[in-house]
């Protein structure tokens, strides 16, 4: 676009010719009248004003009605008794254009593209003064056989452009955050710049994360197996480096939509764009009911893809057999499929029997062997990576190898990597030795990710009961949703519990999890629930499944009780029965793994030692360190043995 740009003014002012290093391809597509012109100009790379001699090859392809011969023939430079010409400067190039001044501006003149015998027929454009078709002023199709003419004709205006650079494609990597879900992935242009249309679109592959999909919290998709992609109205504009949707309407109403095979969409819509009826916003959901999975609010003109994503470093620990992998791998940002040129670093420690000189060793990017992927298996999304182990994505493998031979590999049947087969593998190749370990996980699994799980502990006085034990994420931070608590443990102590008075449960004998609304959040050191409802009402729910004893913080209208705002140690087995309960107040902590971060910050200094005070002062549960239910000296000691202490 600034080439463009800065080649017109260049014309304008009248610059003198420049040389280009290299030559120059032009494509023409234009209509003329009731015909058409399409084909290319090569020039030798002069820029400026453009003289015959830099022609040096060119051919079209003429349609138009009562053309001699047919209505349609193809002309080139090498066509016999044909001709070039080109009178007067009225012709000029830029490093993506070929104009003409038809005003003459620049002086009268002509340009002239001429098949040969036996039919003679031209493309033309002529200034008031001409003579190349007698027509006058205008852009011609035509022929000369016996004086001829033109038989088709268009008048356009000032310095027009009549032959451009074909477009490169551009590949945008999007990589957005909606409500609780995401989508990521990649969008191909055929690199128009300015307003797009569904025709600019060539291709993409996202992969949708969100609750309540038809096929699961995780979707991946393509334009290759599309029910459909769309642009509605004129929102939607590229640039060299990103793509915007104009979400204000100022740029007209309208939408954007890509919609997979399984029926779930990714949708950016204003007021009325359409593309799901749930209004301006930018929506995941499924296509079969219209249902809106989640809903973001961006506001003006949006960059939603670029095509400078930034570096994204994932963790890896895994156990494969006997053995285990850690560390990282880092790619340039791509989302969607990966290939080799994807991983710009790795480092990995490999554990297991019979590796090539002793267990553990340490391989990284710097010192490998080699780093390899094949075929599509591989895919990133912005906190993920993952491996179709099912082949469904194409056979082939991901493959590290370090400079001791000791390697990391995954592959599908046929991959190829070891030659062992289906599976993960570590091993070493310096003889040919099959993989030391194996392990064989199954689907498009994940294999890395960005975060890591947080552990937090819980200690909490409820009534006249407690709660112990800790609560495990998937490392989210923000507002959790129910599939971001990915392992838990309670001790529930209380008289009145159902099976006697301690109960202990935990993920693998649950009943369920369950998070309802978006009170609950997470920060490096704390989970929050703001019980004043002031985030929306809703509830946090973990129940047992045998004995159906639960831990609950609702708001008012949560839920999850039916008693309203607080947090209640019961049973459901018999009309939701709760045995002990509470009523904290505010951004109430109900976990951490930094007892003395009582603001969840992450950092320990005087507002915490505040807040400490504040709730010990109105005797809150915050500050009931050894949760016996009085608030005394020992809660002070260790408050501050908590607080020297520090965190992880």
């Amino acid at each position: 676009m600034k080439s463009r740009i800065l080649g017109a003014l260049a014309i304008g002012l009248g610059m003198v010719t420049q040389f280009a290093n290299a030559q120059i391809t032009y494509e023409v597509d234009r209509v003329v009248g009731a015909g058409t012109v399409t084909g290319f100009i090569e020039t030798d790379g002069t820029l400026g004003v453009i003289s015959t001699g830099n022609i040096i090859n060119w051919e079209l392809t003429l349609t138009a009605p009562d053309l001699a011969g047919g209505s349609s023939e193809t002309i080139d430079a090498f066509s016999n008794f044909g001709q070039l010409f080109i009178e007067g400067a009225v012709v000029t190039a830029t490093e993506s254009d070929m104009f003409f001044d038809i005003d003459g501006a620049s002086g009268t003149g002509l340009f002239i593209l001429q098949g040969g015998s036996p039919n003679f027929n031209y493309y033309c454009i002529e200034t008031a003064d001409s003579f190349c078709t007698g027509g006058g002023i205008g852009e011609h199709i035509g022929f000369d056989e016996i004086l001829g003419g033109n038989t088709q004709s268009a008048i356009p205006s000032g310095n027009f452009i009549f032959a451009s650079v074909a477009a490169t494609p551009i590949t945008y990597t999007i990589n957005r955050e909606i409500g609780n879900g995401a989508v990521s992935g990649t969008i191909t242009t055929d690199g128009t710049l300015g307003t797009l249309s569904t025709s600019n679109i060539l291709a993409w592959e996202i992969a949708l994360s969100a609750p309540n999909l038809i096929n699961g919290p995780f979707i991946q998709m393509s334009s290759a197996d599309q029910i459909q992609t769309f642009i509605d109205g004129t929102p939607m504009t590229a640039t060299d480096t990103e793509l915007f949707f104009d979400i204000s309407g100022s740029s007209g109403e309208g939408s954007f939509a890509m919609q997979g095979s399984t029926g779930d969409f990714y949708c950016i819509e204003t007021a009325f764009g359409g593309c799901t009826g749930a209004g301006i916003g930018e929506h995941i959901g499924q296509g079969v009911s219209d249902f809106v999975a989640q809903t973001a609010q961006p506001s003006g003109n949006v960059a939603i893809a670029t095509t400078n994503p930034q570096p994204i470093t994932y963790l890896i620990s895994r156990e494969v057999g006997a053995g285990t992998i850690n560390g990282f791998i880092t790619t340039n940002g791509t989302l969607g499929t990966l290939s080799s040129s994807d991983i710009t670093n790795w480092e990995l420690t490999l554990t297991a029997p019979n590796l090539f000189s002793g267990s553990p060793d340490t391989i990284d990017f710097a010192t490998q062997v080699q780093t390899s992927i094949s075929s599509n298996a591989t895919t990133a999304t912005s906190t993920q990576l993952r491996f179709d182990m099912t082949g469904a994505s194409g056979e082939g493998f991901f493959l590290v190898q370090g400079g001791s031979f000791n390697y990391w590999c995954i592959e599908t049947e046929f991959g190829g990597c070891t030659g062992s087969g289906i599976g993960e593998h570590i091993g070493f190749d310096t003889a040919g030795v099959g993989p030391a370990q194996t392990g064989f996980p199954t689907g498009n699994f994940v294999f890395a990710e960005t975060q890591q799980n947080i552990v937090y502990e819980v200690s909490r006085r409820i009534g006249d009961g407690t709660i112990t034990g800790f609560v495990e994420t998937d490392g989210t931070l923000g507002v959790l949703a129910t599939e971001n608590i990915v392992n838990w443990q309670l001790e529930l102590s209380a008289s009145n519990l159902f099976g006697g008075p301690v109960d202990i449960f935990d993920f693998s004998t649950q009943f369920q999890p369950s998070i309802a609304g978006s009170m609950l959040t997470a920060t490096t050191t704390g989970m929050f629930f703001d019980i004043t409802g002031g985030s929306g009402e809703g509830y946090f729910l973990l129940q047992g499944g045998s004995s159906g004893n639960y831990w609950c913080t609702e708001t008012q209208f949560g839920g999850c009780t039916g008693e309203g705002a607080g947090e209640y140690m019961g049973f459901n087995t018999d009309g939701s029965v709760f045995a002990q309960s509470s009523q904290p107040s505010g951004n109430v902590r109900l976990a951490t793994n930094c007892l003395g971060d009582l603001t969840g910050d992450g950092t320990l200094d005087f507002f915490d030692v505040s807040a400490f005070l504040s709730a010990y002062t109105s005797m809150q549960s915050t500050a009931d360190f050894n949760i016996d239910g009085v608030f005394n000296f020992f809660d002070v000691s260790a408050f501050l043995s908590a607080f020297n202490a520090g965190c992880p």
